[in-house]
């Protein structure tokens, strides 16, 4: 059967990783739901925690592109800025290491983790590939959560820097 965008569909996780889960929706391929995709807002659990191997789930198709189809659980728009490809983002450490602490930054949130979200930001010095840097979600803004969404462009400061695990950012004054 041909898949189009906004269908509904109905399916059987085959799957379930970190971030996104594989879902048997009688196409080709498996379909696959992110965790920014389970439901309106920040979920704040893993996706183990509320979808598991043969649960049926309903949900809509958010996009077809290059062979994968993407599901999403939440209400309103499927309209979504392009996914960022790993060759897209700059990961230099030194870059983000640099980076001021005293400025805000434009962000845009990319995937989500159950402790927060990833976001991409730009050097202001450099601003060629966002940086990759980290929003855990104990350093969200009040409220943040029920509008967070991949996509969103967000106000975000430099928290931290660890060499092993990145940039962390913050949406609170300092």
């Amino acid at each position: 059967p041909k898949i189009e965008v906004g269908q509904v569909v109905q399916g059987l996780v085959r799957n379930v990783w970190r971030s996104f889960a594989f879902i048997d929706i009688g196409a080709e391929r498996d379909a696959r739901l992110e965790l920014s995709e389970l439901e309106d807002g920040f979920p704040g659990k893993s996706l183990k925690a509320v979808l598991y191997e043969h649960h049926t789930v309903r949900s809509r198709v958010l996009e077809v592109a290059g062979g994968a189809i993407w599901l999403t659980r939440r209400s309103g728009s499927l309209t979504r800025p392009p996914r960022l490809q790993k060759e897209d983002e700059n990961r230099a450490p030194e870059a983000l290491q640099g980076l001021p602490s005293d400025i805000w930054l434009d962000g845009q949130v990319g995937d989500f983790l159950p402790t927060g979200v990833f976001v991409h930001v730009r050097d202001p010095g450099d601003g060629q590939k966002p940086l990759l840097g980290f929003l855990p979600a104990s350093l969200f803004l009040p409220g943040f959560e029920k509008e967070a969404m991949r996509g969103k462009r967000i106000k975000v400061k430099k928290e931290g820097f660890n060499p092993g695990k990145g940039l962390l950012l913050t949406m609170r004054q300092t």
